[in-house]
């Protein structure tokens, strides 16, 4: 079990691979399209922060961002405060993803 408000890359595969988990990417869809990590789903901050996203499941939720700075930190407090789901934020966002992946042998 995750102790903390963080999750690493290598937590977040272990997770993926035993639990439903719902990964949010709360960057804009310009950004997203850019680059996002697989299965992930695109619900920008703004939209958490007014109340329009509703996991409507017991999924532990993921949020990450590009480098898993505010934004997802952000969306992490608002949904913790929002619903009893357990709720992590990605340290080191999508770009850390894309940079341990092969050596995790994650694809």
């Amino acid at each position: 079990m995750i102790m903390t408000d963080t999750i690493s890359i290598n937590e977040l595969h272990l997770l993926l691979n035993a639990s439903k988990v719902l990964l949010i990417d709360v960057r804009s869809a310009r950004e997203f399209k850019d680059l996002h990590i697989p299965d992930a789903v695109n619900i920008p901050l703004e939209h958490i922060e007014k109340g329009l996203f509703d996991p409507k499941s017991d999924a532990c939720i993921v949020t990450v961002c590009a480098s898993g700075g505010g934004r997802s930190k952000r969306a992490a407090l608002l949904l913790r405060q929002q619903f009893n789901n357990p709720v992590y934020s990605l340290i080191g966002g999508s770009f850390a993803w894309f940079e341990e992946a092969p050596a995790l042998k994650i694809y």
